[in-house]
């Protein structure tokens, strides 16, 4: 029966009646003065109005459609969905509105490191330099990084993921600008047609080519020219696969922009709503549907810039492609003594002999090298490939030099190829806890705000809507939490996990009860397969019965076959399908229930006006339960309004802002990406007081805390230590506009590698065509000038000589150009 709150008011107030003495309200209330003739208690409510609800009349559900629904609708409707797969689509979304703090967690973290891609590429030439032509080794990079930047959307084999070897592929496809490869149909010698072992080969083992002649085989001198493509291919074959992922990189940012200007606007008159017509319980407790959603914009803005191709499969069929072509390659000798012998240093050329050796040898157990696409937070436990790479090549070169670090470029590739690599793609950094963090504030903080306003209009105390508000908010917490801890434990490779490990064997006791789950697991998986077969035998003999045998053998075939897939899956695989995905349905389902249950006015009866979740509440008060009257209310409704308003408009300024840094890293004409890294460097030398003085008090945590750490451990050290120490473990780079002065590695004798010398010349008359900065390469002066000196230089190209006497060219002056 539907309740009617005004009727029953009317009734209950009645002198004649007894209802004040045998209904009334005795005990304590909140933010409202005491009053037993207006105070009812919740069985009073129940028994003298009913247990039924007072639903709102169709003018206020078509408000609230038009206010909320229908712009979270809209705004869901511009989430980075996937074509053609229908229960991706589905878990996907209830990934993103059930467990919204984990999916935004991986999103930030995407956002972060294709944002470090952009900040290496800003870094690459000096602060004026304003490359506007394709043919320069600016444009170049820059297409490595977005290259690289698109891989890290992609999920790896957990063999692969878990070799250095797979890193230091990588960093060769990408950054190598010496590798020929093989050409396309050639096998890599050793492998059927190309090579064999049979025969008078060459010594050693190499491998050769096989010709026929006077009908026997015969091996040959590899024929570089006819078996090898240029040493050029590679990075054109790296240009046109960027340039067509920057054509299928998917549009539609403007209606993403659309409908978050709707939401933001609902809000805005939700808000004017709320405090224009105060104390209105329909309009307040509308503004707090519009607070605990004020997430979905800005998860769903920030596709923006961790944004999908259009054809995911066809790019990552393109991205293992040219994967496959380098590790084929190194799977030559003949490729490999090529690509060694061009590095001038030869003791450097010593070392990495034996690094390439090893790449080489892992190549076979490295094909298929991307499996998935994992962009948007869509993939559990993903931590693509970028960061580790930027790491190490941060570590290893661009760290030290700062801006302008790509000016000694074949110095640079050399570093960026075969520089250091610290423990392959699979690790965890400390860092991304801040991403984590961020998730947690925006999410929770948004929801909290909607829990403030609930909350604290009267009835005050814990009732259905702040009740609703607080489970949906612990659910995505707690699919966080265990998220982060089954990621860390089910990745062994992890060598934190690993030394812990190994520490744990050490104890008696750990041991005794690892071998207690090892036998219990063992007992379980028998019992399991048992009970499996049991149920293959019922089901069998039913559908015997009641079909044909045929139907009954192919139905018992699917179940097998379902089973060892299932038995075939890793305990992550196991743990996403029976815990995760059931109960990021179950939050998805709520926070609909939540949406539909204001809309319509479900929560308007007296269970829940009592507000008795929490023990508190137990009463309705005549006087406000529709209109608050409270002084509280103003203040309690202004406090959760800025609270979630805030946290929103701080999180799309931070996603709009990153989207704008970023974007000269997508755009596919060359003129308005140097148009937009112009701006992009301007912004960044406004904002850098603001970003130093966050650098500096986050460095001050760090030293604190290892103080910290070394105090409770006992250990004296030097105040100056922490400080080093963190510095070399950490090596991070940052934006800078002034130029850092060095001087480039030189070879045994004092000479200046000839690989620099060649690729400082222009390699054609395109490479010139700059405003306020030099050729791609740029020169080997034997120290590089200072940003402020690059406009006074001018010379002639022969004036300079390097150290070993050979012809150098002055920094912002090519042959036969001057750069002004």
């Amino acid at each position: 029966m539907r309740t009617n709150f005004t009727q029953c008011r009317l009734v209950y107030e009645n002198p004649s009646a007894d209802y004040i003495r045998q209904y009334g309200w005795t005990g304590d209330v909140v933010q409202i003065p005491k009053n037993a003739t207006t105070q009812i208690s919740t069985y009073g409510c129940r028994s003298l109005c009913g247990t039924g609800n007072d639903w709102y009349k169709w003018e206020q559900q078509a408000s609230t459609m038009t206010t909320w629904v229908l712009p979270v609708v809209g705004i869901l409707l511009q989430a980075p969905f996937t074509s053609n797969a229908f229960w991706e689509t589905i878990f996907s979304l209830a990934r993103w509105v059930g467990s919204p703090m984990a999916s935004l967690s991986y999103i930030l973290w995407n956002i972060k490191v294709s944002g470090k891609c952009a900040l290496l590429v800003d870094l690459a030439t000096p602060y004026g330099t304003h490359v506007t032509d394709k043919d320069t080794d600016f444009s170049k990079i820059r297409d490595s990084f977005y290259l690289l930047m698109t891989m890290n959307q992609y999920t790896m084999k957990e063999h692969v993921r878990q070799k250095k070897e797979a890193e230091g592929l990588l960093r060769i496809a990408l950054f190598s600008k010496d590798l020929r490869l093989l050409k396309v149909g050639q096998a890599p010698e050793g492998e059927v047609p190309r090579a064999s072992f049979e025969g008078t080969g060459p010594p050693g083992g190499q491998w050769a080519p096989v010709f026929t002649v006077n009908g026997q085989n015969t091996p040959d001198p590899p024929r570089p020219d006819a078996d090898m493509e240029s040493a050029e291919y590679l990075t054109l074959l790296r240009q046109q696969l960027a340039d067509d992922l920057r054509a299928k990189r998917r549009r539609g940012v403007v209606p993403v922009f659309i409908s978050t200007m709707w939401f933001v606007f609902s809000l805005g008159l939700s808000i004017q709503g709320a405090f224009g017509f105060l104390g209105e319980n329909a309009q307040a407790h509308d503004l707090a549907l519009g607070l605990l959603l004020a997430w979905l914009p800005v998860l769903i803005l920030s596709s923006i810039v961790d944004r999908n191709p259009v054809a995911a499969d066809d790019i990552r069929m393109r991205l293992n492609e040219l994967v496959d072509r380098v590790r084929q390659s190194l799977m030559d000798d003949t490729v490999k003594r090529d690509y060694l012998e061009t590095i001038a240093d030869r003791t450097q050329q010593t070392e990495m002999n034996g690094w390439v050796e090893k790449i080489s040898k892992a190549c076979p157990e490295l094909e298929n090298f991307f499996v998935k696409f994992a962009g948007q937070g869509r993939k559990r436990f993903h931590y693509g490939a970028a960061h580790p790479i930027l790491t190490d090549i941060e570590r290893a070169y661009i760290a030290d030099r700062g801006r302008d670090w790509l000016h000694f470029e074949a110095e640079a590739r050399n570093k960026l190829v075969l520089g250091d690599v610290s423990g392959g793609l699979d690790w965890l950094d400390p860092r991304e806890l801040w991403q984590v963090l961020s998730a947690v504030v925006v999410v929770g903080g948004t929801t909290l705000g909607a829990f403030i306003l609930s909350y604290f209009t009267p009835t005050v105390g814990l009732g259905c809507r702040s009740g609703g508000y607080t489970i949906f908010g612990t659910v995505a917490f707690g699919l966080l939490l265990v998220e982060m801890v089954c990621w860390w434990v089910f990745d062994a490779s992890k060598p934190r996990l690993s030394e812990m490990r190994r520490n744990t064997l050490r104890h008696p006791q750990m041991v005794q009860f690892l071998v207690w789950y090892a036998q219990r697991r063992n007992h379980f998986d028998e019992r399991s397969s048992k009970a499996v077969l049991a149920c293959r035998n019922f089901l069998q003999n039913q559908l015997s019965k009641l079909t044909s045998p045929s139907f009954a053998t192919a139905a018992d075939q699917q179940v097998k076959a379902w089973w060892m897939g299932w038995q075939e899956k890793s305990a992550a695989q196991r743990v996403d399908r029976i815990f995760f995905k059931p109960i990021e349905c179950f939050n998805c389902i709520w926070l609909c229930y939540i949406t539909l249950a204001q809309t319509t006015g479900a929560y308007n009866n007296c269970k829940c006006k009592s507000s008795t979740w929490g023990g508190g509440g137990g009463y309705i008060d005549w006087n406000v339960y529709n209109t608050a009257t409270s002084p509280y209310v103003r203040t309690n409704w202004t406090i959760a309004t800025v609270l979630s308003s805030t946290i929103m408009a701080a999180a799309m300024s931070y996603i709009v802002t990153e989207w704008c840094l970023q974007s000269h890293l997508s755009t596919a004409d060359v003129r308005d990406a140097a148009r937009g890294l112009y701006l992009t460097r301007h912004f960044r030398w406004l904002t850098s007081p603001f970003r130093d003085s966050m650098h500096y008090a986050i460095e001050a945590g760090y030293f604190a805390r290892r103080l910290l750490s070394q105090s409770i451990q006992g250990r004296t050290a030097k105040a100056t230590a922490p400080t080093a120490a963190l510095g070399q473990n950490r090596r991070s780079v940052r934006w800078t506009k002034r130029t850092t002065p060095f001087v480039p590695e030189l070879l045994p004798g004092g000479a200046t590698p000839l690989a620099d010398l060649q690729h400082s010349r222009p390699r054609s008359s395109s490479d010139a065509p700059l405003i306020g900065g030099r050729s791609s390469s740029g020169s080997p002066p034997g120290a590089r000038a200072s940003h402020d000196e690059q406009a006074s230089e001018v010379g002639s190209p022969s004036s300079l000589r390097v150290p070993d006497g050979r012809p150098g060219f002055v920094r912002g002056v090519s042959e036969g150009s001057l750069s002004v």
